[in-house]
């Protein structure tokens, strides 16, 4: 399946990236700790929470994740899509289970999703496409976006 969580903690990922200082992950996980129930650390960043005033953008926190669970990040803004590989699936699929087909190669198939930490929707796309498949992130604004351009197009 290709998902693999490398332990590395999404806080000092971000401070790698320089996403994000100490400080302000020292106050996120302080708010953290206080939060019930228990929020992500992520989701609190991203929401601005308190005196976080929303320390990372969706586009950072993707990148993140994908880093932590050694998938490829793909910015769709900058990404053509094979339309003809999308085509080949359900359209229904897309708009709920919030995921993009990307590409399939000889020896792989890609899908992206915006959060790899939802191993429930992982196991359900693998019931439904019934085919082996690798996960790739991206945004979950860019995967909807994307999603609502394909329900414009005609069928």
């Amino acid at each position: 399946m290709g998902i693999r969580n490398t332990q590395k903690l999404i806080g000092a990922i971000l401070i790698n990236l320089k996403a994000i200082s100490e400080s302000t992950l020292d106050k996120a996980l302080e708010i953290q700790n206080q939060t019930k129930p228990h929020i992500r650390l992520g989701s609190l960043l991203l929401q601005g929470k308190e005196e976080l005033k929303s320390a990372i953008t969706e586009e950072i926190l993707s990148k993140a994740l994908a880093t932590q669970y050694n998938v490829e990040y793909i910015d769709l803004s900058k990404t053509p899509l094979d339309a003809g590989f999308i085509e080949s699936f359900p359209g229904k699929l897309f708009k709920q289970y919030q995921f993009i087909p990307f590409r399939k190669s000889q020896d792989e198939t890609v899908l992206i999703i915006s959060d790899p930490t939802d191993l429930r929707k992982v196991d359900i796309l693998h019931r439904l496409i019934q085919m082996p498949f690798e996960i790739a992130v991206s945004t979950e604004a860019g995967i909807v976006e994307i999603i609502n351009k394909l329900d414009t197009l005609p069928k």
